[in-house]
């Protein structure tokens, strides 16, 4: 579906659920009592103050979800700017693969990274530190 060419007639809204996710999806068919909605993303506060969006289940490549209205607490239209992004983001961005596997596995490959970058860090300014700073002094145990 061609979004950008639609973008003025698509029904694009803003859905605050009662569990209190946010998602932002186009509004397919109003029912007595749901919404069909395609295409859902979810609303994400980053670190910097802004929201940014991710796929509403994102191990699944269906387009159409049906919320129940008596788990919607509000829902509007989004703004122009909105619409723009929103489309930007579900026409451009890939749906990834995500990594599923035990707590274990995740901290191992996650040690692993960080043990890795330090290595990096540590190779690009040895050259530039005195000799000696970066060394691990060893604690002598006194019995």
């Amino acid at each position: 579906m061609d979004y950008l060419q639609r973008k003025d007639e698509l029904n694009i809204r803003h859905f605050k659920l009662a569990n209190g996710e946010e998602i932002i999806g186009i509004l397919a068919v109003k029912n007595d009592d749901s919404y069909i909605i395609e295409g859902p993303v979810m609303l994400i506060p980053n670190v910097l103050g802004g929201m940014q969006f991710q796929h509403w289940f994102p191990l699944s490549n269906t387009k159409n979800f049906k919320v129940y209205k008596v788990n919607v607490m509000q829902s509007a239209r989004v703004e122009k700017y909105v619409v723009e992004q929103y489309i930007k983001f579900v026409m451009q961005e890939p749906r990834s693969q995500l990594k599923i596997g035990g707590i274990k596995e995740a901290i191992t490959e996650m040690l692993e990274k960080e043990k890795a970058l330090l290595e990096e860090m540590s190779s690009e300014y040895e050259e530039s530190l005195p000799s000696g700073l970066l060394d691990i002094p060893k604690k002598e145990t006194i019995h």
